[in-house]
């Protein structure tokens, strides 16, 4: 076992700050100050569901001192641990004090495609100069590792400078946007002006699950957050999160497949969700990635009993698709860029 000593300055004396490291990812931190008092952190799998509630409050609190406008309920995190690619028992990490309830720290990994690894790290505000951000992102560079990634990805708000510096001081290059917009309940939407030429079909009736996946890739191949590089066994277990009826493939005057969107609909929290379509590279005309928009949220509005918001999720989008975005009425919520790790 080593053990490094740092010196830290918190809560108006110095504190001397120990690291014993002990074999896989247990870390202790025991913090001494003036008032004679040790904490101790130490590092962990995440239990699910029994840790779900701290991480919730340690999310939430993380979003309110942020200003983030954010906030997520244990039915979402649980929600986080089912996606296809993770394993709720290897793939998240938590930093705990003494009592080991309290949450200070958590990362998430979610191995996206054969070559990419997602990450999402939270660290309480309380506990942000402690080194745990780093710790966590040194555990999640060796486990991206293990699953064989080429890259790690993650993105931050622009309001988070400091976060932003530590992916970028460990070699984190930027690779470009990332927008959650909401649609207000409010909007109407115009009525749908499909272009000559192109058919648009539900994958339920395609049944084409080579199709499908012949269409994420070549579609979202060059955005870099979106489902690219991806096998047709992972696209099989997505019908868990974009049933095959939520599923639009489209086609055009030679029957050849060129663009796809996808929607979510959970009626049971009034949730509605479109994720960016896209279009393959030759095909990429802005009336069309209009038209394959607008026809994902009709079908959304179609499935509400009474009007309610639509999120959209865009990554690495083109200017003129992102225009059309408010053009149609849909408003920022949460502004990141994504930055990447070459492993």
């Amino acid at each position: 076992m080593s053990e490094t000593r740092l010196t830290i300055y918190e809560a108006g004396h110095w504190v001397r700050f120990f690291v014993s490291c002990a074999p896989g990812y247990t870390i202790k931190y025991r913090l001494y100050g003036g008032r004679s008092m040790s904490t101790s952190i130490h590092f962990r799998q995440l239990n699910v569901p029994g840790d779900l509630p701290a991480l919730v409050a340690l999310k939430n609190a993380f979003f309110e001192q942020r200003k983030l406008n954010r906030t997520t309920t244990v039915e979402r995190q649980q929600q986080l641990m089912t996606y296809p690619g993770h394993n709720a028992a290897r793939d998240n990490c938590v930093a705990v004090l003494d009592d080991d309830t309290m949450l200070v720290g958590h990362i998430w990994l979610w191995q996206q495609t054969s070559l990419r690894t997602t990450l999402d790290i939270t660290v309480h505000p309380k506990w942000a100069q402690h080194g745990i951000g780093q710790r966590l992102l040194d555990w999640a560079v060796t486990r991206a590792r293990e699953h064989g990634s080429a890259y790690l990805d993650a993105q931050y708000p622009i309001s988070l400078p400091d976060e932003i510096a530590r992916v970028q001081q460990n070699g984190f290059q930027p690779l470009g946007t990332y927008l959650n917009a909401s649609l207000p309940a409010a909007v109407e939407l115009p009525p749908l002006d499909w272009p000559a030429g192109y058919t648009l079909k539900p994958y339920s009736d395609v049944n084409d699950i080579s199709l499908y996946t012949q269409a994420m890739n070549r579609c979202y191949g060059d955005q870099w957050g979106h489902m690219s590089d991806v096998s047709e066994d992972f696209m099989a277990q997505s019908f868990e999160h974009y049933p095959p009826q939520n599923v639009f493939l489209l086609f055009d005057t030679e029957e050849q497949v060129c663009g796809v969107v996808r929607v979510q609909v959970d009626e049971a929290h009034a949730a509605y969700a479109v994720d960016a379509p896209a279009l393959t590279p030759d095909h990429r005309q802005p009336e069309l990635y209009r038209a394959l928009l607008l026809y994902a949220l009709h079908v959304l509005r179609n499935n509400q009993p009474s009007p309610a918001p639509i999120s959209l999720d865009s990554w690495g989008d083109a200017n003129s698709s992102v225009a059309a975005f408010w053009q149609l009425g849909f408003e920022c919520k949460y502004h990141a860029i994504g930055y990447r790790y070459y492993l």
